[in-house]
């Protein structure tokens, strides 16, 4: 069965004639926009709870990110090579995660604040060659975590939970517990 109306917006990019052609229900938009050997991307580019399109161009290795349907501006990211194949989604540093896991790479704590529920556990995993010790303001500790290492901690009180890598000090994050 092939349906006809649709509650969600699908759409295509026809590289031949460089156009978006994008459906939600019963009405059918249509964008001439890029060129034809460019890549299509989609995203909420301006945070509005829409999805809109863009491309990647990878000649240049610019995203042009168009923002809004009707009155538009666009956004030219300079990011890439020429083969890369595109990818969107929402890179944050500071952030609810749903996992609740910290990453620590790049000797940071990715994210550097995560919020979560009281009762959850968070998960710290070492994606670092050198090894990390977790340290809080209140006393609770890691113990060193080598490479591929993680550690958990459960937060039953509401409050914010300051912490640092002991071996590195200058790496600092937070737990807030709401």
């Amino acid at each position: 069965m092939i349906a006809t109306s649709i509650k969600s917006g699908v759409g295509v990019f026809r590289p031949s004639v460089h156009i978006f052609y994008l459906k939600n229900g019963t009405i059918t938009t249509s964008i001439n926009w890029g060129v034809s050997t460019d890549l299509p991307v989609t995203g909420d580019w301006n945070g509005d709870g829409r999805t809109d399109v863009g491309v990647f161009r990878p000649s240049t290795h610019i995203f042009y990110l168009r923002n809004g349907t009707i009155s538009w501006t666009t956004t030219a990211i300079n990011w890439g090579v020429s083969t890369d194949k595109p990818v969107t989604g929402k890179w944050q540093t500071t952030s609810s995660v749903s996992d609740n896991t910290i990453r620590i790479k790049n000797f940071a704590f990715d994210p550097a604040s995560i919020t979560v529920k009281v009762g959850s556990t968070v998960r710290w995993v070492n994606q670092d060659y050198a090894p990390h010790r977790i340290l809080f303001a209140d006393g609770a500790d890691s113990t060193v975590l080598a490479a591929s290492q993680s550690w958990n901690r459960k937060f039953d009180q509401a409050g914010t939970y300051d912490y640092n890598c002991t071996i590195h000090p200058s790496m600092q994050g937070s737990v807030i517990v709401k």
